[in-house]
């Protein structure tokens, strides 16, 4: 049990220090699994309440593959069909291959100056529903559909690096800054801040557990690929079967420590306060060894941290790292 192998072995442990019966009797055994699942999920999202925020970008967490997006050029084949006041368009051509535009798509008639969100569509379909009544006259205008906004993986926890967009005439990938919406909306207005060009920045527009959607702010011609380098969802810590958690082994006693905090939180009980301390001071030299790790030009990380409770600091210290967002 000492090497906090699997979720089973973190179980006993923050029960035993916790002061409550590993058998099966306490009034912590299913409780148990959440609170060392929040622990974890912490951990990776990067911040947590043991008053720090951490944006690390953990090698060991880091998806195996990529996340890989296609931008698209624009879809401008014949004409649409628009009608003054109305929401109810059609295009002349049916935009076959190419899915369902519906809230990814925002659509620009070659007679008006306003874009115009795609809320309706179904693939392959001639018929689309806009965002909000046409403002131009009714009539059938030549056009250009955008698509803006992309899905991303659909199990991510955090992004951990800018999107990185690949051309086969550019010797390196350009790089395309992730800033808050509020700072895009505002730097990029349509329709002069959306223009044609490699991308520069994007933003997340919308969020549905785990699943990300973002909004460039320029498009191009051309299909071109963007990667993007992410934190998965973990797979749940479970006893039946016991699962081994994804964070190394040196390093799993934080989840324990986080685990028996909540417990003795939970009870009044006046040791919370020093679980507290355990598990903020083995976060801290978390990140540290992981700023170490960053920095070496080799594959050697250097010694990982487990702080003794019986060497702990009496004060609490909360720390900050790099932010995620730019701006």
């Amino acid at each position: 049990m000492a090497n906090f192998t699997t979720t089973s072995d973190l179980k006993s442990y923050s029960l035993k220090k916790a002061g409550e019966p590993d058998d099966g009797s306490s009034d912590y055994d299913s409780e148990i699994l959440e609170f060392l699942n929040l622990m974890l999920f912490n951990v990776l999202a990067g911040g947590s309440e043991y008053d720090q925020e951490f944006g690390v970008p953990w090698a060991w967490a880091k998806s195996r593959n990529p996340g890989v997006i296609t931008f698209e050029p624009p879809y401008e084949t014949g004409t649409v069909s628009l009608t003054n006041g109305s929401t109810a368009g059609t295009f002349s051509d049916a935009p076959t291959g190419l899915g369902s535009f519906a809230n990814s798509y925002q659509l620009k008639t070659s007679d008006t100056s306003e874009f115009y969100i795609l809320t309706a569509h179904i693939a392959d379909a001639v018929g689309f529903t806009l965002d909000g009544p046409f403002l131009g006259k009714t009539g059938s205008y030549t056009f250009r559909a955008y698509k803006t906004d992309y899905a991303l993986a659909s199990n991510i926890v955090r992004l951990i690096s800018p999107f990185r967009v690949y051309r086969s005439s550019y010797m390196h990938p350009s790089e395309v800054a992730l800033i808050e919406r509020n700072a895009f909306d505002r730097d990029f207005p349509k329709p002069n801040g959306f223009v044609q060009g490699v991308p520069t920045h994007a933003t997340i527009i919308y969020e549905d557990d785990g699943q990300l959607y973002v909004r460039f702010n320029r498009w191009m011609d051309e299909q071109i690929r963007v990667e993007y380098d992410f934190i998965p969802i973990p797979a749940a810590l479970t006893i039946a079967p016991d699962v081994t958690p994804i964070i190394p082994r040196e390093d799993r006693i934080v989840l324990a420590y986080g685990a028996i905090h909540m417990i003795l939180e939970d009870k009044n009980d006046d040791r919370a306060d020093r679980y507290f301390q355990l598990t903020q001071s083995k976060l801290h030299s978390m990140v540290l060894a992981n700023q170490k790790q960053m920095r070496n030009t080799n594959l050697t990380t250097g010694a990982m941290i487990i702080p003794r409770e019986d060497q702990l600091n009496r004060f609490r210290r909360g720390f900050f790292a790099g932010d995620y967002f730019s701006d």
